[in-house]
């Protein structure tokens, strides 16, 4: 006995539900449902139901992508006080999707959601507190959004922390050791970023004791990831034999790869080591960087 899923028959109830349920995006994507029933269903005034389709319509999930749409529901459910839709209402705002750009009104609704404890809301409101987007700069107001929102895993967060400790953005002062304790969770998540940049903190001993070894490890993960910055740094690594054993074959590998991404810095580097490589060396770095193109589909 064959079982069809290509069609739905729901009472508006059992719609509602489901939608309210999350699953809403699920039968758009695997059914022909009718969306026009489903609309007025969630006109019906279920913010769960509205925040769902509008989502829906804002990301193209399921259906056609539809900025007014999209607006029109989050803003009716935003009104009932939901949390997620504060949240894409405002990056609507932010971003000027479907309606005029308008960053105090974004501030405004971030704010919102953030108050209500929304993590993605809390870091993005920082975001435009610490530019002074939409209202006057605050970086300490600022830091304290990121701080909330990096408690409930936010991993946005994780990294903007780490950035602004980093790089002493927007009057925060550099902080190497408050830098290095945001970084190397967001390296342990898996960011390239993080695990480059907290790469570079470990070869030059910023705000951790100096470990090449840790340095090379980091920046091996990240240039796996295809980041430009950290296939240079491990191409360097494998040249001067910092942190791993000189290996020009697979110097060559990654400092081609990220000269293909105009990392200038690579191709100083790459410049160096020729003269002293092999033509067998030259061809076992051309094979490794091909391998790892036709594993990863970087080009």
């Amino acid at each position: 006995m064959e079982h069809s899923m290509s069609r739905f028959i729901l009472s508006p109830r059992s719609l509602a539900l489901l939608i309210h349920l999350s699953l809403f995006h699920q039968l758009l994507a695997t059914s022909s449902i009718d969306l026009a029933k489903a609309e007025a269903v969630v006109t019906q005034g279920d913010a769960e139901a509205q925040f769902e389709l509008g989502r829906a319509h804002l990301k193209g999930d399921g259906v056609e992508k539809n900025y007014p749409r999209a607006f029109d529901l989050l803003t009716r459910a935003a009104g009932k006080g939901h949390a997620g839709a504060e949240d894409l209402l405002a990056s609507m705002y932010e971003r000027g999707l479907g309606v005029t750009q308008d960053y105090a009104k974004a501030v405004s609704w971030y704010r919102k959601a953030a108050d209500a404890g929304n993590p993605s809301a809390q870091n993005n409101l920082a975001g435009l507190v610490i530019q002074g987007k939409g209202r006057a700069p605050n970086p300490t107001e600022a830091m304290t959004w990121y701080e909330k929102a990096a408690a409930q895993g936010m991993p946005e967060a994780v990294v903007n922390l780490g950035r602004v400790y980093y790089f002493g953005d927007f009057g925060i002062r550099q902080n190497y050791p408050e830098a290095a304790k945001w970084l190397s969770q967001a390296a342990a998540k898996g960011n390239a970023w993080a695990q480059n940049t907290f790469g570079v903190m470990n070869e030059e001993g910023l705000g951790v004791k100096r470990d090449w070894a840790a340095a090379a490890e980091l920046f091996r993960k990240a240039a796996e990831q295809g980041d430009a910055k950290a296939q240079s740094n491990m191409g360097r690594m494998y040249a001067r034999g910092r942190g791993v054993e000189r290996n020009l074959a697979l110097a060559y590998k990654w400092l081609r790869l990220s000269v293909e991404q105009n990392e200038i810095t690579a191709q100083k580097v790459l410049d160096e080591i020729q003269p002293e490589m092999s033509p067998e060396q030259i061809a076992e770095g051309e094979r490794l960087a091909s391998d790892f193109r036709a594993r990863t589909r970087q080009r």
